[in-house]
């Protein structure tokens, strides 16, 4: 693993999530956060984006499963997400928060933190 990490932050969608019957009425923002530890370095010398995971990706791919169906749970989004980036084969490891921002008046946000690894590395 390189000491090289690809960050996302404050990714907010407006999105379906939630158990309770108001949250499956109305869309919610919901914001996302990811560090992806990569497997090699980038070779930035060239300057080309062929030789880089794209965050731009990332992006679009995780906007495309936040907005394909209603989550239940903050958990279950962080783990397709998850999922998704490890199929990137320079994704050594990933960290993705998903915070809901407005559900206390008196709490920044609620949510959860999860970090999956491709098979085989150590933990």
């Amino acid at each position: 693993m390189s000491d090289s990490r690809l960050i996302i932050r404050d990714l907010t969608l407006m999105m379906s999530m939630g158990i309770h019957e108001h949250e499956k009425q109305a869309k919610q923002r919901v914001c996302v956060h990811v560090s992806v530890d990569l497997a090699q370095a980038p070779d930035s010398r060239r300057d080309h984006i062929d030789d880089v995971l794209s965050y731009d990706d990332i992006i679009q791919n995780i906007k495309h499963i936040a907005f394909s169906k209603h989550f239940n749970l903050v958990e279950r989004l962080a783990e397709e997400i998850a999922d998704m980036i490890l199929t990137f084969e320079q994704a050594a490891s990933c960290t993705v928060q998903v915070l809901k921002p407005d559900i206390y008046d008196d709490v920044e946000s609620v949510g959860i933190e999860i970090t999956r690894r491709q098979p085989g590395l150590p933990s």
